[in-house]
């Protein structure tokens, strides 16, 4: 999944259903997940859904993102970014994936220096028609194209070794490639079309079909469905086809990832993140039997549903969501803490990879991490013109 336009609007957050041959996670009414991460916040009495909770009182690990750059790319019209789906700290290289352009640029971490761009618009093998992922699992690189349908994977130099095409299974025609497992198969999430023949504006979530293929793009196993994230469906046209607008504040969101040989469905109105072996079998939850009282919507923030049109039917939601978004870095598990873009900060729980609870990590910024290397991270943020700029920061703290 991508950073631009997720969570900077709506800090959207993942499914609250997920249904299979053999699982069925309930979840309750009220909330949505969405990139998974974060009860961060502000003031209390401000914009957003303050900290949902108070940080463990046996953290082993208390960090900090540093606030002087290390290393910035973004900062100059020659090598402005656009639309950034991934970054990674490879060796020496700092690789920064931008859909805007279809490439991935590698840049040398010490200097800063344009070392290689590689990809392009294309239909050829490491060329795309839309590059909305990108990832590295092991000593591989992998990117998705759905245009095509296609899974690239790279060495870590950007050489291509090969294509892989994702081909649709069970009656759902747009598969997405929602992460590699360590064996190189994938877990695929596949959608329909917004429907047709919306008599207004509609508040829906789309169904998102689970199913695990092998390296070579062949289907193995249905793993079940779940709900995608709320998005105001509106008609346009004389057969009234509908399209989906972005999400709205503080909406349900929910989405599927992969952390190492296990999968997650995140739900951001569920303080508990399941997770699931291959073969869809429920392994743990994390966070489980710690949720925090949920955070009451301001009315300040309810205004806020007015800037949206052909909302006035939206019902708004009771409360804020948990979290932001979900990450593996540095070999630990990190739960952005949700709270509304505007208000300034952010905070991190960190969990084991067996999910225990081990520390957090806090930015007084707003940003995302998008890769760490130690006490090194890689940050996307953007600057008071609304640019995307990508710099490499200190994990003051870390240990």
């Amino acid at each position: 999944m991508g950073f631009w336009g997720i969570e900077r609007r709506s800090g959207r957050g993942a499914p609250c259903v997920a249904t299979g041959r053999r699982f069925r996670v309930p979840v309750a009414v009220t909330a949505v997940g969405a990139l998974i991460l974060s009860p961060v916040a502000g003031p209390a009495d401000e914009l957003s859904g303050a900290q949902r909770g108070p940080p463990p009182e046996t953290a082993q690990i208390v960090a900090r993102i540093g606030s002087e750059p290390l290393l910035t790319i973004g900062n100059k019209p020659e090598d402005a970014l656009f639309r950034v789906v991934g970054v990674a700290l490879v060796e020496d290289a700092l690789i920064v994936a931008e859909w805007s352009s279809r490439t991935l640029r590698y840049y040398d971490r010490a200097t800063g220096e344009l070392l290689q761009t590689i990809g392009g618009e294309g239909e050829g093998p490491g060329e795309y028609e839309f590059l909305t992922s990108f990832r590295v699992v092991g000593d591989r690189l992998y990117t998705f194209d759905p245009g095509n349908r296609r899974l690239t994977v790279l060495d870590r130099t950007g050489a291509v070794e090969k294509t892989v095409t994702i081909q649709p299974w069970g009656g759902y025609p747009y598969p997405d490639v929602a992460g590699i497992f360590t064996d190189g198969s994938m877990l695929v999430a596949s959608s329909r079309q917004p429907p047709i023949g919306v008599e207004g504006p509609t508040v829906m979530r789309v169904p998102r079909i689970l199913a695990r293929y092998d390296s070579t793009g062949s289907f193995v196993d249905s793993l079940g469905h779940y709900l995608g994230g709320e998005g105001l469906v509106v008609p346009y046209g004389r057969s009234g086809s509908g399209t989906r607008r972005w999400p709205g504040p503080f909406n349900r969101a929910a989405y599927a990832a992969v952390l190492g040989d296990e999968y997650y469905i995140r739900d951001n109105m569920e303080f508990a993140i399941p997770f699931f072996d291959q073969t869809g079998k429920l392994v743990r939850e994390l966070g489980s039997g710690a949720s925090p009282e949920p955070r009451a919507v301001t009315r300040k923030d309810h205004d806020r549903f007015g800037e949206l049109d052909g909302a006035e039917g939206w019902e708004r939601p009771e409360f804020y969501p948990y979290h932001g978004g979900i990450s593996e870095l540095n070999g630990l598990i990190w739960v952005r803490q949700y709270h509304w873009w505007e208000s300034p900060g952010e905070r991190w729980a960190l969990y084991s990879t067996d999910g225990e609870r081990v520390g957090e990590v806090e930015s007084s910024e707003n940003l995302f991490v998008a890769a760490a290397d130690d006490d090194v991270v890689a940050i996307l943020r953007y600057n008071e013109l609304d640019v995307e700029i990508v710099e490499l920061r200190r994990l003051v703290g870390w240990r």
